[in-house]
């Protein structure tokens, strides 16, 4: 693979993400932006835009349930439940269990 788009339902994060090099962009995910930026170096040529969560359920699911699971890394597509993969709607997790 040589060229890849990136799509992002981050407004913030898709604008940061491809300002100039002289501009530093959201201060505050600068380090992402440096780890993202240099596995992008490995591409000819690569680009990210914005789009709409209603259009990409199945990213903001999968962040939303690794995030409620303390899941980072690789995620296997056997430990998602089916809801998470919906790409027509929202997942929701259930109510939260306090003891």
């Amino acid at each position: 693979m040589k060229r890849i788009i990136f799509l992002c339902d981050n407004l913030c994060v898709a604008k940061s993400f491809v300002v100039s090099a002289h501009d530093k962009g959201d201060f505050r995910i600068q380090e992402a932006l440096a780890r993202f930026k240099d596995c992008c170096s490995k591409f000819e040529e690569w680009d990210i835009y914005h789009i709409s969560r209603t259009c990409n359920f199945i990213a903001h699911n999968i962040a939303k349930w690794a995030a409620v699971h303390q899941k980072s890394g690789r995620i296997e597509f056997d430990e998602l439940p089916g809801g998470v993969l919906d790409d027509f709607r929202e997942w929701d997790p259930g109510p939260t269990l306090t003891i």
